[in-house]
């Protein structure tokens, strides 16, 4: 590579940060609330700190506006400069303050631990817990904190955001095994669950919620569509992974299974995140691609796009990962309608601030961490990776393209796997070439064949669909097997 092409390269590099006025003020805003998680400052140290940068901010910039002479001092533009970004890290700083995000992660449970007591509990959430019974994540309004239920024996008749009356013995979550490297203490605490306990259906009271909001109506939305699944597939494993793939829902999946597609380095496929909006995004601008580009029609076809990719991330529960997805293509769709050309690391940077700001707590999330930087490495890397090399038919460009991809995903959220699952995947480019449109395919046909459930289709959609679930998971297991499929960090 000559030095003229090297330099060409470093300028395109840089010229993405200075075309993104807003990544140093979202980094910058986002390094506030990661350094106030571990910081021992409290509360009223953030609002005098804050309060003097933003108004040492405003009067810089007053005086930059209104005197022309001043408006010329470089020395002045960079103070104004510095003190903005200092400024978006202090509110970043103060808002995780307010928001009780160090109480609630070094809290324990107000509840007596050990001792039998009734209690009043909202349902959030229904996942199956064997055979014999379900897992519930509800809150206490009494105690003012989530708890972790495992509830015997049939309880189909449970449904989110109904309530129960229990009699039971609360116990402290534990923080793991050596198996595991996820704190589960910390990880749920983040989430204000700090106790579990076992219930039995007889000290179970039910009471049907009367009123739904509009995020309890897409939890039950989801919870029907994963029993139903189950019913019609007549297959643990295949309904596990169709569920996983469309809903995010992992608690349907054995152990083994989640297990061989960690190993694979295919997991993420189980983790509804911008993946699946971006092909939900792809399929849906094919499909409105006939109602033309004349503005009336741009504005139809993106009222269409949006309301689906947002009623999916209601479906799936907005988790920030979707978020963050679905507000960079919301970005997208008005950049396109507007004809203004949309800036990728822009839109990452709103995504991130919009996020944070309505909940900085979000910035601790694991899922939001990794979708945060895997969009980043793809934004700042895949572009340049893939110039090195230009294949010559489809099917080499489009395998060429997906392993760049990958690898840059790999690179980009390499320290936080290792940080969170203590396992790197060595084989991760050759199963996501593969994983990814088979995931892509099962996805659709998950759709189409829960569609048709009622049509004399049903049988034979359902069987296609199970098929082609064993052969994701056949893959993912034998990749899994293969000699030093991870490395390990205990």
């Amino acid at each position: 590579m000559s030095e003229m092409d090297k330099l060409g390269r470093n300028h395109d590099f840089l010229k993405q940060f200075r075309n993104s006025p807003l990544f140093i003020y979202s980094a910058s805003y986002l390094s506030g609330i990661l350094i106030a998680g571990s910081s021992p400052a409290g509360t009223e140290f953030s609002v005098i700190f804050t309060s003097s940068v933003i108004i040492s901010a405003l009067g810089i910039y007053h005086l930059n506006f209104n005197d022309p002479l001043a408006g010329r001092d470089k020395l002045l533009l960079k103070t104004q400069k510095i003190l903005f970004i200092t400024a978006f890290f202090s509110m970043g700083l103060l808002n995780i303050f307010l928001s009780g995000y160090g109480c609630k992660i070094t809290k324990i449970t107000s509840l007596p631990i050990g001792k039998i007591i009734l209690l009043k509990v909202i349902v959030k959430e229904i996942s199956t817990a064997g055979e014999n019974g379900i897992r519930v994540i509800g809150y206490s309004r009494e105690a003012g904190e989530g708890i972790m239920l495992f509830i015997n024996g049939n309880n189909s008749g449970i449904e989110s955001g109904d309530t129960l009356n229990i009699r039971y013995r609360p116990s402290e979550i534990k923080s793991g095994n050596n198996e595991s490297r996820i704190n589960l203490k910390l990880y749920y605490s983040k989430k204000g669950i700090y106790s579990s306990g076992y219930v039995n259906q007889s000290d179970c009271e039910l009471i049907k919620a009367k009123h739904l909001t509009i995020r309890v109506f897409f939890s039950r939305l989801r919870d029907s569509f994963a029993m139903r699944e189950k019913e019609l597939l007549k297959n643990d494993d295949a309904s596990g992974v169709i569920i996983g793939l469309t809903t995010g829902l992992k608690t349907y999946m054995r152990k083994e299974l989640k297990a061989s597609f960690s190993k694979s380095g295919t997991m993420h496929l189980m983790a509804v995140s911008g993946l699946h909006v971006n092909f939900i995004y792809i399929i849906l601008t094919s499909l409105t691609l006939f109602m033309g580009n004349i503005k009336p029609m741009r504005i139809a076809r993106a009222g269409i796009i949006l309301t689906v990719v947002w009623t999916y991330a209601f479906f799936t529960g907005l988790a920030p990962s979707i978020l963050r997805a679905v507000i960079m293509i919301t970005m997208a769709e008005a950049g396109r309608v507007t004809g203004k050309d949309n800036n990728s690391l822009n839109a990452l940077s709103f995504a991130v601030l919009a996020i944070c700001i309505h909940n900085p707590a979000s910035a601790f999330d694991a899922g939001f961490q990794l979708s945060f930087l895997a969009t980043l490495s793809i934004i700042m890397l895949v572009k340049p990776l893939s110039s090195l090399y230009n294949p010559g038919n489809r099917i080499m460009k489009y395998l060429w393209n997906s392993a760049c991809v990958s690898l840059c995903c790999q690179t980009g959220t390499l320290p936080l796997t290792i940080h969170y699952f203590g396992l790197f995947p060595l084989y991760f480019l050759l199963s996501n070439i593969v994983a990814i449109p088979l995931s892509s395919v099962i996805i659709l046909f998950g759709i189409a064949q829960f569609s048709l459930s009622e049509s004399f289709l049903s049988d034979d959609m359902a069987s296609v669909a199970v098929w082609l679930c064993k052969v994701l998971i056949w893959f993912t297991g034998r990749i899994e097997s293969l000699p030093m499929s991870v490395i390990e960090f205990r």
